[in-house]
């Protein structure tokens, strides 16, 4: 059922992963994700590059969240070694794309960042991702004020 939350927006409960996710990044994230990584891939190697789409996108993201999801107890460096084992994991995408993806996606444009910026690599990211993040605060009646410890005798 959805609810107005503080900001007048609608909120809804969320059970999927996906949808999870979705709601905590805009398309605007994805666009720029899309557009840099394209520039980077043309400039690269134009020859043999097929434009990067939101369903590829996507696609990697989620397998991402799903092999790290089966190997939750491993490094996150085995993530490609469960993409092999899984039968859902050539089902979305190649070893070969992912690999693909993996060495050339990215978040900005190296010639137009500030040196001086540490996260220059993501800042057009990071700050639409803090802009979203308060669509998604739905404050009730639980709620804590302070990061204040209080002792209990007990």
């Amino acid at each position: 059922m959805p609810q107005t939350n503080n900001h007048g927006e609608l909120t809804t409960q969320r059970v999927e992963l996906d949808s999870i996710f979705c709601a905590f990044h805009s398309n605007s994230i994805e666009n720029v994700i899309l557009e840099m990584t394209n520039l980077q891939r043309r400039s690269c190697s134009p020859e043999t590059w097929k434009l990067f789409n939101v369903t590829d996108l996507r696609a990697y993201i989620d397998l991402l969240i799903l092999g790290r999801v089966y190997t939750f107890r491993d490094k996150a460096t085995e993530v490609c070694g469960t993409l092999k084992k899984r039968a859902i994991f050539p089902a979305a995408m190649s070893l070969k794309k992912f690999h693909q993806i993996s060495r050339i996606k990215q978040f900005n444009n190296h010639s137009s960042r500030a040196s001086k910026d540490k996260l220059a690599a993501m800042r057009v990211i990071w700050d639409t991702w803090v802009k979203n993040l308060p669509k998604m605060y739905n404050p009730s009646e639980n709620v804590t004020i302070d990061e204040r410890l209080y002792p209990f005798k007990g």
